[in-house]
């Protein structure tokens, strides 16, 4: 019962941290698509962060449900940068990963939420699958090793971005917590409905991160990571529950 208030609590701050207002959205109605670049990249940086996590196999039929804030820096020549609150671009994330077999594991996430001062809402939504090609369990003196791919969007008014991330993450697990590093390569996609043009501005970017995975009771975890990409730092910050085999 304390687990489950702990999550609805830590939900709501999530939720209020990453309240977006309506000012920077209507501000990108009279941009350019080269002007736009910046806001697409810095958008898909927010939403495709915190997907490396261990890369140990959870197991079949292993489950691990949470909660997630991914964050990334807004970058100095972000058009509409004087019109967020905030140094950051925050994106709040409900997931799920299960575990099949084989070593593979998948993972949807997902969150709805209102635009301050506007009808629009934010809509985020992800997917995405890790394989743990190498696992310690098997090869006790090295580092488990994943490949990961997964799929990111978010959509807001006239404004649609997406991303598409491959990468690999190792990992070691140690008594209580298990550190990570991982790197990718993010390929960002935007689409803009302005008033002079139906702008898609696009960004190729490589992320490295590292995180810890830290367990704080039997199957309750926190995840802290941070990454760069796009010369900017980004921090995100997990709570779930894990049960694998």
């Amino acid at each position: 019962m304390k687990t489950l208030k702990v999550i609805t609590i830590s939900i709501l701050v999530i939720s209020a941290a990453a309240a977006l207002h309506a000012d920077w959205v209507s501000e990108t109605e009279n941009r350019l698509e080269d002007e736009l670049e910046p806001l697409a990249a810095d958008i898909g940086a927010a939403i495709s962060g915190g997907l490396y996590r261990e890369a140990q196999s959870i197991g079949f039929p292993g489950i691990d449900a949470g909660i997630k804030l991914t964050t990334a820096k807004i970058s100095d020549d972000n058009p509409v940068k004087d019109d967020i609150s905030g140094d950051y671009l925050a994106a709040p994330w409900l997931s799920i990963r299960a575990g099949l077999p084989k070593n593979i594991a998948v993972f949807a996430r997902g969150f709805n939420m209102a635009l301050s001062d506007s009808d629009d809402a934010v809509q985020l939504m992800g997917l995405g699958a890790k394989y743990s090609l190498v696992e310690e369990k098997t090869m006790p003196f090295i580092p488990n090793v994943a490949l990961l791919a997964a799929y990111n969007s978010l959509e807001v008014g006239i404004i649609s971005v997406n991303t598409i991330t491959a990468g690999c993450v190792i990992s070691k697990k140690l008594p209580m917590v298990t550190p990570y590093a991982g790197i990718s390569w993010e390929m960002i996609r935007g689409k803009f409905d302005t008033l002079l043009e139906e702008a898609e501005p696009s960004k190729d970017l490589m992320r490295i991160g590292a995180g810890l995975d830290i367990t704080l009771f039997p199957a309750v975890y926190l995840n802290i990571e941070a990454d760069s990409i796009n010369s900017n730092v980004g921090v995100s910050i997990g709570l779930g529950l894990k049960f694998s085999t």
